[in-house]
Formats: C-alpha cells, sequence, structure tokens
C-alpha cells in the first residue's frame, strides 16, 4: 500500500500519528505522513518522529516509488507495526511554502 501524504489535505497540520510499516537502518516507511520528501527541485520536511517518549530526528525525506521514506539521525528501537506520531518542523515548512508561492 503507498504512502498517504496528508499534507495533500492540510498543507498547515504540524502533527500526525501513523503507523511503522518497514524499516531498513535508519530508514522508515509509514503508512502515512505529513512529511514532505525532497522532489522537483523542492526541498524536504525535517523534524521529528516521537515513540514512547523517545524522539528521532527525520533529517531527510525521499520519495522511492509511490512511498516516503523517512531518513532518522539514527537507527530506530521501534519496530514495524508501531504507533508512532510525527511533528514536522513547522518554521522551515512556511518557510519553504513561502518561498515556492514567490517563485510561481
Amino acid at each position: 500500500m503507498p504512502t498517504k501524504f496528508l499534507y495533500w489535505w492540510d498543507s498547515y497540520r504540524r502533527e500526525f500519528d501513523a503507523t511503522v510499516v518497514r524499516i531498513d537502518g535508519n530508514r522508515v516507511w509509514l503508512d502515512q505522513t505529513l512529511f514532505h520528501p525532497r522532489s522537483g527541485g523542492v526541498a524536504n520536511d525535517t523534524g521529528k518522529l516521537v515513540w514512547q517518549g523517545e524522539e528521532y530526528v527525520v533529517r531527510e525525506v525521499v520519495k522511492e516509488g509511490e512511498d516516503a521514506v523517512h531518513i532518522l539521525d539514527r537507527e530506530p528501537r521501534f519496530k514495524a507495526g508501531d504507533a508512532i506520531h510525527g511533528i514536522i518542523d513547522w518554521d522551515r515548512r512556511y518557510r519553504l511554502m513561502s518561498f515556492t508561492r514567490q517563485r510561481t
């Protein structure tokens, strides 16, 4: 099942809940995300994933096929099937949105 990109419905949302689909080292696939991947000359969102009070920095997000892959600062202790909470860096998102609008 491809990643559901929540920002398509609400680009002003700042937090979300998701289920971990797959993990490969520090690369994490979620069933849904607010993190915009790097694509078409647009920088990716950054922020953090939170699991049981433990925070993981989302350094990069890339698109692979129909999925978003969240690249973390380290290998997570959570596993596929776990529920996580995502928080985007809103200041960065807003700056990127403003920059994109100015270019069009």
